[in-house]
């Protein structure tokens, strides 16, 4: 839920469209070489650091996959949020609500635990009569 949230909450930022233009020059400066690249990649490692806790977390509460690696989940998750602040400026006319409840859909479906088959659950299977 806390990743929803912390989605959800960068989206409302990103409907700002003078925030998202920001946020995208932000970026393709700190991938050129130079001071905006120095300062930007300590924070980008460290906001990896809270996300990765929570996806450790939900996979210990069962709500998250635990076969997913919690960094790489965060940085994947960290990627989505950087193209969420391009939709709006290349889609004004973006319908915010509806965006997000797709994006909160995939996301969902992204890191929901599988079932364990059913003969991992006790269950066994029925012998065909012979």
């Amino acid at each position: 839920r806390a990743i929803l949230d912390l989605l959800r909450c960068c989206v409302e930022h990103a409907a700002d469209p003078s925030a998202a233009r920001l946020w995208l020059e932000i970026l393709a400066e700190a991938g050129r070489a130079g001071p905006i690249r120095r300062d930007f990649l300590p924070f980008d490692q460290q906001s990896l650091e809270p996300l990765a806790a929570l996806v450790t977390r939900g996979a210990a509460e069962g709500s998250i996959a635990t076969d997913l690696d919690p960094r790489m989940t965060a940085q994947w998750l960290t990627a989505l949020l950087d193209g969420v602040g391009a939709r709006p400026v290349m889609e004004p006319d973006l319908d915010l609500r509806r965006w997000v409840e797709r994006m909160e859909l995939l996301v969902r479906r992204a890191l929901a635990p599988v079932p364990a088959p059913a003969s991992k659950r006790g269950v066994t299977a029925r012998r065909r009569p012979r």
